[in-house]
């Protein structure tokens, strides 16, 4: 996993960095430090990019709402967790959809709590699965795949890469939904498996995705899609 951390206070940024360095994570890791935005954005325009992103919002020259702004343009997947001293800032993020914000002084059980979020989200993203498609085998990557349907006797496998129509392969869906429930998917009715991550919102018994599809949710799922997502957003914390 690769981390920066950008932060203009040198004193806070480099006590930052020692920690991290000793939290022991589950994958190696590279951590490298900014002291502006504008270094940071700089380096994303010359084809650097990272995982996680620790990005403090007061900030002179690009503040940190500015350096996320310009990164997103770049890099969709990269997860930012904005620091601040100030809550206020935070409804002004929602557009650049951060995965956390943190406020200085940093607590400690709560910079626990985002980072075991964080590498959840990166083992889940690079997870994968094999599936019998077209007599032949094919591995999806979890993160790609939007939702998984039952269909006819077969599973339909609705992604966001280009193409159009659903990978369909011959099987039941609870052979899938062991494996991707515990990977952030949630069973919405019978028949469908959604991945949360592409959840827009839930509203009038259907669930809205990011791709402009509307899923459909039972009334006798409804109390539980909602607990289930409710805690999803909250980012998996027990």
């Amino acid at each position: 996993m690769k981390i920066a951390i950008c932060d203009d206070n040198k004193e806070f940024l480099e006590s930052l960095h020692d920690t991290l360095t000793v939290c022991g994570f589950a994958t190696p890791t590279q951590i490298v430090k900014y002291k502006s935005g504008n270094e940071l954005s700089d380096h994303y325009l010359n084809g650097v990019k990272f995982d996680l992103i620790f990005l403090d919002i007061e900030m002179p020259g690009l503040s940190g709402l500015e350096t996320a702004q310009s990164i997103r343009v770049l890099d969709k997947d990269v997860m930012i967790i904005f620091l601040t001293c100030h809550s206020s800032y935070m409804k002004n993020s929602f557009k650049v959809e951060p995965l956390d914000y943190l406020q200085k002084p940093l607590v400690a059980d709560e910079l626990h709590n985002v980072l075991y979020r964080a590498q959840k989200k990166y083992h889940d993203k690079y997870r994968a699965i094999k599936i019998k498609y077209d007599n032949k085998s094919l591995t999806l990557a979890v993160n790609d795949i939007i939702y998984i349907e039952y269909q006819n006797r077969y599973v339909l496998f609705y992604t966001n890469d280009s193409n159009t129509e659903p990978y369909r392969c011959s099987g039941k869906l609870n052979e899938y939904e062991a494996i991707l429930v515990p990977c952030g998917f949630l069973k919405c009715n019978k028949s469908i498996l959604i991945n949360m991550e592409y959840i827009k919102c839930i509203e009038n018994g259907k669930i809205k995705t990011k791709t402009g599809i509307d899923v459909h949710m039972s009334l006798k799922k409804k109390a539980h899609c909602l607990k289930k997502y409710s805690e999803y957003i909250r980012g998996y914390i027990i």
